[in-house]
């Protein structure tokens, strides 16, 4: 018994250490997939390193908008990741097609309302999401977009992205 038990926790130890999602942004990938727009609102900090939000907070609301490519060479509910090192690939990886920062709230409506007057969606309609514990801004923004996909949910796709440390072990930070 005890065996299993220390068995579980190296096991739980080792996938808190396996590689996280990160945005990788593609503008070719439009080519292959099918695309979800996905609006953000966020308290994240943008990270100009990676050219997107990361774990750290914000004293400001940042918004928006990511188009995903969702690889049309994947399981229902599965989301792959470009391995780190690797080119990306369009067929079976998630990747951000576009992405477009907006100056402030009055932008971010506006696009929001022409998105949901364009007729793809239901009418003044949004699905807004806001993700777990434990997760970083690619995998809650990755997340929704696949299940507004596989859904196929005839609506806007929403995203809040609070800031969370994205690490097992980062509860005090995201409780904060």
């Amino acid at each position: 018994m005890l065996r299993k038990m220390a068995l579980v926790l190296v096991i739980g130890l080792l996938a808190a250490c396996g590689q996280r999602g990160t945005i990788t942004i593609d503008p070719v990938a439009r080519q292959f997939g099918a695309t979800e727009p996905v609006f953000v609102g966020t308290q994240r900090a943008f990270d100009p390193q990676t050219g997107t939000f990361g774990s750290l907070r914000s004293k400001t609301l940042s918004f928006a908008r990511l188009d995903i490519s969702i690889p049309p060479d994947r399981e229902l509910g599965e989301i792959r990741w470009p391995r780190k090192g690797a080119e990306p690939n369009p067929q079976t990886d998630f990747l951000t097609e576009d992405q477009i920062i907006f100056p402030d709230a009055a932008a971010f409506r506006k696009n929001l309302r022409k998105e949901m007057k364009s007729g793809k969606p239901i009418s003044n309609q949004a699905l807004i999401f806001v993700h777990g514990f434990n997760n970083t801004f690619a995998e809650g923004t990755y997340r929704i977009a696949q299940l507004s996909h596989d859904l196929d949910l005839p609506r806007v796709t929403v995203h809040y992205s609070w800031p969370s440390a994205g690490q097992a072990l980062g509860y005090v930070h995201d409780r904060d």
